[in-house]
C-alpha cells in the first residue's frame, strides 16, 4: 500500500445525497438568519460535475458534514466514495549510464514506466556514448 500526503485546504468531491442538500440549506438558513441585515442571500446548491460530484475543501466538507459521519446514519450527506484532488508532481531527474545501444535505452525507459505505475514520462536520449533521462513526471491522478 503506497500513502499520498494530502493537506485539508487540497480539495475533494463527493455525490452529496438529498440528506447533504437540506443540511447545506439549512445551515444557509440558519447563518443568514442571525445577521441583522437587510440583504438576504438566497439558497442555491453547490455545482455538480457531469459526474454528479461537487467540490469541497476537505476541512470544509468535514465542519459541514463531520457530525453526520457514523455508522449508525442511514442517510449519509453523500456517497461513502471520495474523489482526492491530487497536485501533479513534477521533477526532474538525470541519470547516467555506460555505452548501451538504443534498444537498451528503450528497455530502461519502459521498466521505469512499469515501475512507477504507468504515469512516466520520460526523454531517453543517447548522449556521449551514455544515455540521459530527464524531463519525468509522476502523475498521480493516473
Amino acid at each position: 500500500m503506497s500513502e499520498v500526503r494530502f493537506d485539508v485546504n487540497q480539495y475533494v468531491k463527493v455525490r452529496l445525497t438529498k440528506r447533504g442538500l437540506e443540511i447545506l440549506k439549512q445551515q444557509h438558513d440558519e447563518l443568514y438568519a442571525s445577521i441583522p441585515s437587510k440583504i438576504k442571500r438566497v439558497w442555491s446548491p453547490p455545482v455538480v460535475d457531469a459526474e454528479g460530484y461537487s467540490e469541497f475543501q476537505l476541512h470544509h466538507l468535514m465542519n459541514i458534514f463531520g457530525e453526520q459521519m457514523h455508522c449508525e446514519n442511514a442517510h449519509l450527506p453523500f456517497d461513502t466514495e471520495i474523489k482526492f484532488t491530487i497536485p501533479v508532481l513534477q521533477t526532474c531527474v538525470q541519470v547516467s549510464f555506460a555505452p548501451v545501444s538504443q534498444e537498451r535505452l528503450d528497455s530502461i525507459k519502459d521498466a521505469l514506466a512499469k515501475s512507477l505505475g504507468g504515469g512516466f514520462v520520460a526523454n531517453v536520449d543517447s548522449v556521449m556514448g551514455g544515455a540521459k533521462i530527464t524531463n519525468h513526471e509522476i502523475d498521480l491522478e493516473k
